[in-house]
């Protein structure tokens, strides 16, 4: 689980934020390693506009901020935030399956990932690999 974990938080490193009100500037603090400044980044363009349409988004940003700092638990409530105003988006699913992961929540991050599988949101991402114990994991395409 900890390569599938390595995996999405280098996908969540690249996945661009766009909504306006600030938003992309907290993405680019975050991709820029400045974790704390991009959380204060998107708190403030959430109080903003509090019903943006795309607010999903700054909640992904959010979470993929605190799992640069390692604050996992705060990653899956922003993750689950984005979810219940766009149940389809995925790169909420991926943030909670890294940060399932980082907590060694296995099942949950499991569950996550079969998501993005289910709804066909990871197409083309990721491949079925055996383990040594012959388990089925998810893992990056090479």
């Amino acid at each position: 689980m900890k390569v599938v974990s390595k995996w999405l938080t280098g996908r969540l490193r690249s996945t661009p934020i766009h909504t306006g009100h600030g938003s992309t500037e907290a993405g680019s603090i975050t991709l820029r390693g400045l974790p704390e400044e991009a959380v204060r980044s998107f708190e403030r363009a959430m109080r903003m506009s509090p019903v943006d349409p795309l607010l999903h988004r700054l909640a992904v940003g959010m979470a993929m901020a605190f799992i640069e700092l390692r604050r996992f638990d705060e990653a899956i409530v922003a993750g689950k935030k984005a979810l219940r105003q766009h149940p389809s988006f995925a790169s909420a699913y991926r943030c909670l399956a890294s940060a399932f992961a980082h907590l060694g929540r296995d099942a949950e991050a499991r569950e996550a990932a079969a998501r993005l599988q289910d709804e066909r949101m990871f197409a083309g991402l990721i491949k079925s690999s055996k383990t040594r114990s012959g388990n089925r994991l998810i893992c990056p395409a090479e």
